[in-house]
């Protein structure tokens, strides 16, 4: 279903979810690097809640967890700048690979995009 409706939306809708893709995409390598902070892609309340970029890691995945894959598998429109994206991430945890589902509310801000909410923390 993914793939018709990307390929049926206008150019600046295409554009606004390839951009609003790509933030979603460095965040997540952001929390498995070091040299990068992955709270510079939060918006909105999510700005000041951690403390530091490890707390980003730990509350989203967990503790010493690593990221393997992260797809997007369908978005919304929620309003004309928001986009939220249901993406699926597999995770190694504990020994075990684990494939979570979840999605991610982010808003254009000026040309570049925020994260205002993921795996259900606002």
């Amino acid at each position: 279903m993914l793939p018709e409706r990307f390929r049926s939306i206008g150019a600046k809708r295409h554009q606004d979810l390839l951009s609003a893709r790509a933030t979603l995409m460095a965040f997540f390598a952001a929390t498995q690097t070091i040299h990068k902070d992955p709270r510079q892609y939060l918006g909105g309340s999510l700005v000041g809640r951690f403390k530091d970029r490890a707390g980003v890691g730990r509350e989203l995945l967990g503790p010493e967890t690593s990221v393997h894959v992260v797809s997007i598998i369908d978005f919304d429109t929620v309003e004309e700048d928001v986009l939220e994206l249901k993406f699926y991430v597999v995770i190694f945890l504990e020994g075990k690979m684990i494939v979570d589902e979840d999605r991610a509310r982010l808003r254009k801000i000026g040309t570049s995009w925020k994260i205002m909410q993921i795996g259900g923390i606002k």
